[in-house]
């Protein structure tokens, strides 16, 4: 019985614009073979592309992406369908018509650059051109210009056979950039060691002795003489992109040949060089670290070189020399390049456009165009796609809300008791010019025109402000230069700022307004408040009305965020990118729901509070009696001004509570080696080996002890890894057998998961398991599973998951359980930090592997092979490195090649960080070869860096400073109203205490209404939000909310005494008695 092979294949389709096609697939379909054997290699595919477009086909290998290119470059036809370029249908044309096509308006860019094989470099690139027509010798001189631009010239008669990757990459460029156009080779280094003077000449270059090898603790290899030594890197250029690359020589002269350098000031300062000394750089052992410089590192290695200082630059940030091709491009070309990323500056008369940068791209080649980037700036449609992360997506959704919600209740909570206030002094104004004929509707514009002219010169104000911030700010903020502030200004968004100004300030007129307009004009020219209003105010119904209204719409914020966290959400792997599930729709709904009912609720609050000052208090002291009256009197003024307080209060404490848990949900993805404010690694900046690395820290070591007194230090080592590079060059046999010589050890779960032993990329043990011992692991997805860091070792060539470590290094540690530890270490045993690793009877299985190298049928790893197993007695260490062990149980379990990463230091004990701060002053300003790593996060809201904490602080002060403002702002707008009370109350014979203390009861009031609300709220807000992060897994578990009491508490005082201070000052009686008129 015969069966059709037929493989369900997906369809392409790109919308139609009307716009004209260059290329147009209708329904094609491409088989292969007959009967039993036919195969379906495309199936009703249909694409439409117009000029300038860019669309890249992805799908799985057999899915038909390489079927349909052929369809499209006219190298095959469709079984049935059209394929139309040009509007020509290729299928109607003949073999040589296709071919015209072809070579005219369709290029391939291949995946491994497809040169003809029997053509050398200068025919490949001449071929389309000798095929178009051109003569011979023209089409030869301009490939061979094209060759000499991309500076494989000298390839002109070399076969693809005998070229390597990166120079065939160079062929394919050349027919690419512009003709007119020039392309100059540079080479950067990565880190090498720098020294003054030394045995070499200028221009001389020797390899030293390999180091990098040795996994002892004997004598090793030397290396160079390192005292004095920095850290620096070098560029090298072709002759003509020197002066473009360099900058300006503030001393000396520019470099005349390769045995010259220009350096950089702050290198000549570090190593007290002048012009005319000689420079020596020296290339470390490579340790597996790749940049955009590629194999670099692996090529220099153990290569030392020496230049005569020509020129002195002015650059005082990084330590750098410049000078011509010869060390960098010397190794490159010995070691065949293969692997070393190439870099070029393209300059001449023609820019490198959009679709240019598009091709390149396709031959893997990252291209920085100035005329991009400006004038040719690609449009929306031209631009690569961005995938969207759902997960992204939602935390914008809830930071978008809660900002930009709270910012303009913000912004209106502090107009409108401007407004009001206004309106009451201007009551008999208003009554006058209603007596005067006007109507209602005219006293509402007269009041709405204020706002208006408030919103649109507030508006304006606002926009010239913040683009005048982002030109003083982005430099030193961003990094960017000033021409380059107009393009990170979101120009279109500005209209929208401009509207929204206005917005607000007519919305912030409409309860004042609307109060006009209804008020009694014989009370208003008396300047006495509405009769009819206070009864309302003061009957049962409307207290009840307020207070149920009250209850119903913070029960309705609280429904609104039950009902989002109840909402289930899709369990999100490491890169789930698409359309934003309807889920989310829901849960933004319910979001903004939330945040309205909330605010509304505490509108209604503050209302009921201020009801409650008008019929409470009747035993208290006549100035808090009187204080408590004049909040109820006055409610229109007293709601919005104790509800900015409110908000501002909000905002800082919502801030404050999303810090303090964004450090704590970072800190339980994190490890730790050192803990507290006396202890301290100090490690090798540049690794080259055990004994190097040893004796760098030691002497380091000496010199930071003139400095801090340093109580004990004890070396700690990793296991080692194989030597970068050194497997490619085996073959499988030997690779095995030189990874067999490098073993690793792992902790077990004490309680085995599925999503751990098949390896699952996209789940793994949960978070919170690994910091409870009594807590039963699961598998949760890869975003919110634990997947620590490790932080205070950054060595490249080590494996940190096995710390070797003997107990009195333990014992330097800091952590709480430290002596435990060492002590199981000295006996044998394990230390671990992740605690579902430890089982219930005290013991750690231990599982010893090596990598092999082999692969999968799909081209992936193998896993490691399995080699044998161990149980040893362990102990948990919270937030410790998975796992250490000593020296002697290494050895016992087959571990012999350690790594030494630096020593465990103990300084003497004293109070603060102070310690901790001066050591890193004393690496950065003397000690460049060595790193100094300690506890991270010394505060619950930071790092507590002094390089770092005005940035930390920074936010937290600002948002106290506003939350100050606008208690103070509320604060003096009730004073402007209660002035000629004052007056009243002194004229009768109220002393200037109790002015005062009526000043400040009146404050006290208005600070208790808003300040302990505004908290809650925003301590409310910031739970919800944390709670958000839980319930959809963003980024890790979120398992604490932490508010950052301290500052919480820092908070509430701060704005209370402010607030309290500034009513002080405003209660000093007025030297002159206001007499009332028209009464």
């Amino acid at each position: 019985m015969a069966a059709a092979i037929n493989r369900a294949m997906p369809s392409l389709t790109c919308l139609d614009t009307g716009e004209q096609a260059i290329l147009t697939i209708v329904d094609a379909t491409r088989t292969h073979g007959d009967g039993a054997r036919r195969v379906v290699a495309l199936s009703h595919a249909n694409l439409i592309l117009r000029s300038g477009e860019f669309v890249a086909v992805m799908g799985p290998s057999g899915s038909g992406k390489s079927t349909l290119l052929n369809l499209a470059g006219g190298l095959d036809t469709p079984s049935s369908g059209k394929v139309l370029v040009e509007g020509r249908d290729l299928a109607s044309l003949n073999v040589a018509r296709r071919a015209a096509i072809r070579r005219r308006s369709i290029g391939y860019v291949f995946q491994d650059f497809n040169l003809l094989p029997s053509l050398n470099a200068i025919e490949n690139v001449s071929f389309p051109l000798e095929l178009d027509g051109w003569p011979i010798s023209k089409a030869r001189k301009a490939a061979l210009e094209a060759l000499r631009e991309t500076g494989v010239a000298e390839l002109a008669l070399r076969r693809p056979e005998d070229m390597s990757g990166g120079q065939a990459q160079r062929v394919a460029i050349a027919a690419i950039t512009p003709d007119q156009d020039a392309l100059l080779r540079y080479w950067d280094s990565e880190t090498l060691i720098a020294t003054a003077g030394g045995d070499l000449q200028p221009g001389d270059q020797i390899q030293v002795d390999a180091a990098g090898a040795d996994t002892t603790d004997s004598a090793g290899s030397s290396g160079a003489d390192l005292d004095g030594a920095v850290r620096a890197k070098l560029r090298e250029t072709e002759h003509d992109a020197l002066p473009l690359l360099m900058p300006p020589v503030a001393q000396g002269a520019a470099p005349q040949d390769a045995t010259q350098a220009v350096i950089s000031a702050s290198l000549a300062e570090q190593l007290h060089l002048n012009v005319g000394d000689t420079l020596t750089l020296t290339a470390p052992p490579f340790q597996g670290a790749y940049s955009t410089n590629g194999r670099i590192g692996a090529v220099l290695q153990n290569s030392r070189r020496a230049w005569r200082i020509s020129g002195i630059a002015d650059v005082t940030s990084t330590l750098d020399a410049w000078t011509y091709s010869g060390w960098l491009k010397g190794m490159v070309e010995a070691d065949g390049g293969n692997g070393v990323d190439a870099h070029y500056l393209l300059v001449g008369s023609e820019p490198l456009t959009w679709a240019q940068v598009k091709r390149l791209n396709m031959l893997q080649v990252i291209a920085v165009s100035r005329h991009v980037l400006t004038d040719g700036y690609p449009n929306a449609e031209e631009r690569y796609p961005r995938q969207i992360d759902v997960q992204q997506q939602l935390m914008q959704m809830v930071s978008v809300t809660v900002t930009a919600f709270l910012g303009i209740a913000l912004t209106l909570f502090l107009i409108t008791p401007a407004f009001a206030v206004s309106a009451d002094q201007s009551r008999r104004l208003l009554g006058l010019t209603a007596a005067c004929g006007a109507d209602g509707a005219d006293l509402r514009r007269t009041m709405s025109f204020q706002g208006l002219f408030i919103g649109i010169s507030g508006g304006m104000i606002g926009i010239i402000a913040g683009i005048g911030l982002s030109y003083a700010a982005a430099p030193a903020l961003k990094g960017a230069y000033v021409h380059e502030v107009a393009g990170m200004i979101p120009w279109t968004m500005l209209p929208l700022a401009a509207l929204t100004a206005v917005m607000i300030g007519l919305a912030a007129t409409w309860m004042p307004a609307h109060r006009v307009s209804r008020m009694n004009v014989v009370d208003a020219l008396k300047d006495r408040s509405d009769n009819g209003e206070r009864n309302r105010r003061e009957s049962r119904l409307y207290r009840v009305v307020t207070a149920i209204s009250t209850a119903a719409l913070l029960g309705a914020a609280v429904a609104c965020v039950m009902g989002g966290l109840a909402m289930p959400m899709p369990e999100f792997g490491d890169a789930d990118y698409g359309s934003l599930p309807a889920e989310a729709i829901g849960a933004q709904l319910l979001l903004i729901g939330a945040i309205v009912f909330s605010f509304a609720g505490l509108i209604q609050l503050i209302r009921l509070i201020a009801q409650s000052c008008e019929r409470h208090g009747t035993l208290l002291p006549l100035a808090v009696r009187m204080g408590l009256r004049d909040a109820g009197e006055h409610h229109r003024r007293f709601v919005p001004a104790a509800a900015a307080i409110a908000v501002s209060v909000a905002v800082a404490s919502y801030a404050l509570t999303m810090t303090g848990s964004l450090i704590a949900n970072d800190r339980s993805n994190a490890m730790e080696v050192v803990h507290g404010h006396s202890h301290a690694v100090v490690s090798p900046e540049v690794p080259i080996d055990n004994a190097v690395d040893r004796a760098v820290v030691r002497s380091a070591l000496n010199a930071i002890s003139d400095d801090l007194p340093v109580t004990a230090h004890q070396p700690v080592y990793a296991l080692a890894e194989v030597p970068p590079e050194t497997v490619d060059k085996l073959n499988v046999a030997e690779a095995n057998e030189l990874m067999r010589r490098f073993p690793n050890a792992a902790a077990r779960l004490a309680t085995p998961l599925d999503c751990i032993t098949s390896s699952d990329p996209d789940r793994g043990q949960d978070v919170a398991s690994a910091h409870n011992p009594n807590a039963q692991p699961y598998c949760v997805g890869a975003s919110r599973s634990y997947r620590p860091s490790y932080r205070g070792l950054t060595m490249i060539n080590a494996d940190f998951s096995v710390l070797i470590m003997s107990g009195d290094a333990m014992r330097l540690s800091g952590f709480a359980n430290a002596d435990k530890a060492a002590d199981m270490l000295d006996q044998g045993g394990v230390v671990v930090g992740n605690a579902a690793t430890l089982r219930k009877d005290g013991t750690v299985d231990l599982e010893i592997s090596h990598s092999h190298k082999a692969h999968n049928p799909d081209g992936s790893s193998a896993p490691d092979v399995v080699t044998g197993s161990a149980s040893k007695p362990g102990v948990w260490v919270d937030g410790f490195f998975p796992l250490a062990m000593s020296k002697e149980t290494a050895q016992s379990l087959g571990l012999t090649a350690f790594r030494y990463v630096g020593d465990m230091v103990q300084f003497a004990d004293a109070p603060g960080w102070g310690t901790l701060d001066k050591l890193r002053s004393i690496i950065d300003d003397r000690l460049p070869l060595v790193n100094g790593t300690s506890q991270y996060y010394r505060y619950s809201w930071g790092t507590g860096d002094p390089s770092g904490m005005v940035a930390e602080l920074l936010p937290f002060v600002l948002l106290m400073l506003l939350a100050i403002a606008a208690t103070v702002i509320s604060l003096l707008l009730a004073h402007i109203q209660i002035i000629r009370d004052l007056a009243t109350m002194h004229a009768v014979g109220a002393s200037p205490g109790f002015l005062r203390r009526f000043t400040l009861a009146q404050a006290a009031i208005m600070l208790a209404a808003g300040t302990p609300t505004g908290m809650v709220t925003g301590l409310a807000l910031g739970i919800f939000h944390v709670a958000w992060h839980r319930h959809i897994g963003y980024d890790g578990a979120w398992l604490d909310t932490v508010p950052c009491w301290d500052l919480q508490a820092a908070l509430l005082i701060g704005v209370t005494a402010m607030g309290l201070g500034v009513a002080w000052l405003a209660s000093r009686p007025s030297r002159k008695l206001v007499r009332r008129t028209l009464d």
